[in-house]
């Protein structure tokens, strides 16, 4: 992944539910911004920015869509509540903190427990969480591969995979127990990425996890996943324009989505059933600079 400190104004997006919401956090003024989304026909209109300037990498929807949580460094993690009518007060920090850069941030499906991945040690870090950030579990025996770029869970929250482009093998997956913490280490997923594992999030009915890819060509990748990795799926006829930096899926898990940098129009999404299908239309108004984060919460 390219280092976040060189690029002027990347932006990242995570899209919430119902009416429904997208929220970008942008390394820039204004760090962090909200739009309604209209399935079907694309954005709508904006909300208020939360009070501060302080740049973002990531950005993460609790499910009940009452907090939206950002990631950056000096702190690596906030929270704020959410409503219909824009941000509350930014909640208080975890009582163990990190200073290290948050490029991707994710909710178990209960909201009873958030991740981060960060670009130092441990590269990444659970929290549980409940009106406020709770205790960090103790981490896994094996960490995930360095430069930590995303984490997600299992719609089951059964387990966790953490994403990173430090070194080989890209992407890490683990079992995950809420209230218990990290089990042992899945085994990596055959073929491997080409290089730089940038993101991961699970369909709905989590039998797929889909990646994101860096330098390297196809920039997306999807596994079937069974307690581990599958078999790879056909890459899309249509690739990305360039960098794979973070995926997500539609709550149906009819629809997968990727951010990419460097090259506009810095997302692209397809259609999905059993494999990748058609590339959707570029959206009109474009997504004005790079992307860190795309994701939906139902």
């Amino acid at each position: 992944m390219t280092k976040l400190g060189i690029m002027a104004s990347q932006i990242s997006g995570h899209l919430i539910d119902p009416n429904a919401y997208i929220a970008f956090s942008m390394l820039s003024t204004n760090s962090v911004q909200v739009y309604i989304w209209n399935n079907g026909t694309g954005f709508g209109s904006k909300f208020a920015d939360p009070s501060g300037t302080q740049s973002r990498t990531s950005v993460g929807i609790r499910p009940d869509k009452k907090v939206i949580a950002v990631g950056g460094a000096t702190p690596s993690i906030q929270a704020y509540p959410w409503s219909q009518s824009g941000f509350g007060t930014i909640y208080s920090a975890p009582a163990t903190a990190y200073t290290t850069q948050a490029y991707g941030l994710n909710w178990t499906s209960t909201g009873n427990d958030i991740g981060m991945a960060i670009d130092g040690s441990p590269y990444g870090v659970i929290y549980a969480w409940s009106s406020g950030f709770g205790s960090k579990y103790a981490d896994p025996a094996t960490l995930p591969q360095s430069s930590g770029r995303m984490i997600s869970f299992t719609p089951s929250n059964n387990a966790v995979a953490v994403s990173g482009d430090g070194a080989s093998p890209w992407v890490s997956a683990y079992p995950f127990t809420s209230g218990t913490g990290w089990g042992t280490k899945y085994a990596n997923p055959s073929p491997g990425l080409s290089e730089g594992g940038r993101g991961n999030e699970w369909n709905p009915a989590g039998n797929v996890i889909a990646l994101s890819e860096g330098a390297n060509s196809p920039y997306i990748s999807a596994y079937a996943w069974s307690s581990g990795f599958g078999s790879k799926y056909a890459n899309p006829a249509t690739l990305p324009a360039e960098n794979g930096i973070s995926v997500a899926w539609n709550n149906l898990g009819t629809d997968v989505f990727s951010a990419n940098y460097n090259v506009s129009p810095y997302v692209a999404a397809y259609a999905w059933s059993s494999g990748f299908g058609s590339k959707y239309s570029n959206p009109a108004t474009a997504v004005s600079n790079t992307t860190y984060d795309v994701s939906f919460a139902a």
